[in-house]
């Protein structure tokens, strides 16, 4: 049901254990998402970590009590080429996202962040996408964001121009066939919604 990237690993949340995951969790009064985190976090190798309890609500809040909640939107913007949109940003490929407002929908920021992040107009939403989660710190507070994601479309042809305020280097559309190449450089949890894109 849920699903939390740190770094390249992963934390998922189940009602029950996982009987073909050898790395899966039961939680127990003694149980410290704390020591989880940090285990993660300073993991040299990936790893997918399950954690189970028969009240999957109880167990999903007890998590997001140790962090600051964050809010985000974005999109995977195709354009008449069928091109999809990236972006660079801190040495890694990346789509434009940002963080919702007070008061703002959703879909609203999901437009606004590309179109600040990208310097591009006329974009319509087609469908939501799956959702993402990750966990980051932020001058020694641990923030847990939520990414609400969007396939929109756009007739634009303009020059993009990357948000370099936001330290994006770089905006390009590049073909579909082609994403793959930028999954190896990306966050896991964008290389995982890319993958689901390009399945679907």
């Amino acid at each position: 049901m849920y699903k939390v990237f740190i770094n390249d690993s992963s934390i998922s949340f189940n009602n029950s254990p996982k009987s073909s995951s050898s790395d899966c969790l039961e939680f127990k009064a003694n149980f410290s998402f704390v020591k989880l985190l940090s285990e993660l976090e300073n993991a040299k190798q990936e790893r997918h970590v399950c954690v189970y309890h028969q009240n999957l609500e109880f167990l999903w809040t007890e998590f997001k009590n140790c962090f600051k909640i964050i809010e985000a939107a974005g999109g995977i913007v195709k354009n008449e080429k069928e091109q999809l949109l990236l972006i660079y940003r801190l040495g890694l490929w990346d789509l434009p996202k940002g963080k919702i407002e007070e008061g703002e929908e959703k879909n609203e920021a999901a437009i606004r962040e590309v179109e600040e992040e990208c310097g591009i107009e006329d974009l319509k939403i087609l469908r939501d996408l799956p959702n993402t989660l990750h966990v980051y710190s932020l001058k020694g507070v641990r923030i847990l964001k939520f990414t609400y994601w969007y396939e929109m479309e756009t007739s634009f042809k303009g020059k993009l121009i990357p948000q370099l305020e936001e330290d994006i280097l770089e905006a390009k559309w590049v073909e579909k066939q082609e994403l793959e190449n930028y999954i190896p450089n990306t966050y896991a949890s964008i290389a995982e919604l890319m993958l689901y894109y390009l399945k679907a």
